[in-house]
């Protein structure tokens, strides 16, 4: 918590850039992602640590890692950072751990792992998460006239407040990242490397909370970018806060209370103060107007709203400095878990985590390090995203937390009454179905529940280098 970065010509800087934020994670210019393993590990310790001093009936240490259960929990960023204090842990101090949609980063040195199922086999061809997150930012915001809408409420959520797209892709063809400049061009680009069609609808709700901050904030940790760089004309502003005439121009943090909002927040950019409206953003500083929210920005022509394209293809052009690349090897994953039980839980319909990119590679990748010594379980979920099955997704997403909490009662029962595992399977689900905010409460039929002993249709195989799914 401890961040104070050192800056040269403090007060002219601050004058010139106002309401501006350093970020630790973004402006340290330390990769704290590479430590995530290590920080798992300390935070163990410390636990003992803490149990010991307030329960040991001595001054000895009666528990320790042989003598209590030490189970691991984490989604999405934490997934990660639990996978990799799984392969930094020789010493057998975890017993099991639940990767929720992991965003996890397999090392690409090993070569030709695959997957295959009935029909076809397949090269498992992988990217970074700062690669298809950048390809994403430059053309979701084309796409979203493109998309077709969910058959049962014929609505597409947030698609409406795209009323730029056309400038995206006119900007994109200007720019010869599109040929035709059409939305279907841009989907086409996005299916291409992974958002399948059952995928299109959550699009416009990603990029619209996420937005550029997303892949920024992974190539501006892994290219160790110092704050006063203002890496790609971007900086952290807090923005106006009024939900009227609002423009995301850079204004003081008025409305909101700073280490309130910051507590509530899940660490990334944006932060928002309510659902339509942010309080810290990422802002394009050279806004033809105006510094303001890439959302609001004309980086071209004056009230021509193209959402920023020339950040975002500053960006992409980002991911292949040699500064980033150092950085992402820093945290690129072996594979290796050292034997411990682990379950990896993923959501098919993902569009945040790509599955082909992440949780897909990182199995097939374990079967290639420990082989028949593995003790992964993976389980592939339809119908589940990285959302929690709330509106506007209750009618066609699972919440997939469900799945990771059935994982970690299977570990329990394992580690506790020496349950068997169950082995790596799809969860056949349903969705609730209804319209967007009235679905019908989830029953078993929906949220079908992981298995000791799949059907040979819901199986998958994990083993040297391939991933064989049903």
């Amino acid at each position: 918590l401890l961040f104070n970065p050192k800056i040269k010509n403090r007060e002219i800087f601050i004058e010139n850039n106002p309401n501006r934020y350093a970020v630790k994670q973004l402006h340290s210019k330390q990769n704290p992602e590479h430590n995530w393993g290590k920080y798992i590990l300390n935070s163990i310790e410390f636990a003992l640590y803490e149990i010991n001093d307030r329960f040991s009936a001595t001054n000895t240490r009666d528990f320790n890692a042989d003598n209590t259960l030490i189970l691991i929990y984490g989604a999405e960023d934490g997934a990660s950072a639990a996978l990799k204090a799984g392969e930094l842990d020789k010493n057998g101090i975890i017993d099991g751990i639940v990767a929720v949609n992991p965003q996890i980063q397999p090392n690409p040195d090993i070569t030709s792992l695959s997957i295959q199922n009935k029909t076809s086999a397949r090269s498992l061809k992988y990217n970074s998460i700062p690669d298809y997150a950048t390809l994403a930012a430059l053309y979701i915001p084309c796409a979203i006239p493109a998309i077709e809408p969910n058959k049962s409420d014929n609505y597409v959520p947030y698609a409406l407040k795209y009323l730029y797209s056309q400038n995206r892709c006119n900007a994109l063809k200007k720019a010869k990242l599109l040929t035709t400049g059409t939305p279907k061009e841009a989907l086409d680009k996005l299916h291409a490397y992974g958002w399948r069609p059952e995928m299109e609808i959550q699009l416009p709700y990603f990029y619209y909370k996420e937005s550029i901050a997303f892949p920024y904030q992974y190539i501006s940790s892994y290219g160790r970018f110092d704050v006063t760089e203002n890496m790609c004309d971007y900086s952290v502003a807090s923005t106006q806060q009024d939900r009227l005439y609002n423009f995301g121009e850079v204004m003081p943090l008025k409305e909101v209370n700073f280490s309130e909002i910051w507590s509530l927040s899940n660490g990334h950019l944006p932060i928002w103060a309510d659902k339509d409206v942010t309080a810290i953003d990422l802002v394009v500083n050279k806004d033809i107007v105006s510094p303001r929210r890439a959302w609001y920005s004309s980086s071209e022509i004056e009230n021509q709203i193209d959402y920023g394209i020339k950040g975002a293809i500053c960006l992409r052009e980002k991911i292949t400095e040699k500064r980033v690349i150092d950085g992402l090897k820093q945290v690129q994953a072996t594979g290796n878990l050292n034997k411990i039980k682990t379950f990896i839980v993923h959501g098919q319909n993902n569009v945040k985590q790509l599955i082909d990119h992440t949780s897909r590679p990182y199995v097939a990748l374990n079967s290639a390090v420990e082989g028949k010594e593995s003790q992964l379980r993976y389980i592939e979920v339809e119908n589940a995203s990285y959302l929690d099955g709330k509106s506007p997704f209750d009618n066609t997403l699972l919440a997939i937390d469900y799945y990771g909490e059935d994982a970690i009662e299977w570990l329990w029962a394992n580690l506790t009454n020496n349950t068997t595992l169950p082995e790596s399977q799809i969860i056949r689900t349903k969705p609730r179905g209804g319209r967007i905010g009235q679905a019908p409460q989830a029953t078993i039929e929906n949220l079908v529940p992981i298995t000791q002993k799949p059907d040979i249709n819901n199986l998958i195989i994990l083993e040297d280098k391939k991933i064989a799914l049903p």
